[in-house]
């Protein structure tokens, strides 16, 4: 009956580390439905499925921030670059937008077609804005 007892522990044990151990990548949260043609608004580390639910566009990443801080006067506007995803039929497709219309800010992946329309918020000084503030504006249609 002991042994029993401390091989129900070690299991329970074993199961709570592994359901609490991530593998270094934080699962996006769901953030509701999009049609195509629309605009969408995705926070940081956040995804929204298609109304059909074949489509899943996330938004993962902030690689930079260079955009010029409204506070002051630059040079050029600057430019931010952010990672996205796409998953559709399980194979899950990452890129990378700007907002500075010099870049590459739209994609096309099978037939669909986003373009980053923002980065929101603006930075309004040079301190860095912290990556969970951050959230982007998406143009996502069907191209035929």
């Amino acid at each position: 009956m002991e042994r029993l007892v401390k091989y129900f522990l070690i299991t329970c044990f074993l199961l709570i580390v592994l359901l609490r151990c991530s593998d270094g990548i934080n699962s996006p949260d769901y953030d509701g439905v999009f049609q195509f043609g629309d605009t969408l608004s995705i926070p940081f580390n956040s995804f929204k499925l298609s109304d059909d639910g074949r489509v899943e566009v996330g938004f993962v990443d902030v690689l930079s921030d260079s955009r010029c801080p409204s506070r002051l006067v630059c040079f050029w506007e600057g430019n931010a670059e952010v990672k996205l995803y796409l998953k559709q039929r399980r194979k899950r497709n990452e890129f990378e937008l700007n907002t500075f219309w010099d870049f590459r800010f739209d994609t096309t992946i099978s037939n669909i077609n986003i373009e980053l329309v923002r980065l929101l918020p603006w930075p309004e000084t040079e301190q860095a804005i912290p990556k969970e503030n951050y959230s982007i504006e998406i143009f996502v249609n069907k191209k035929i």
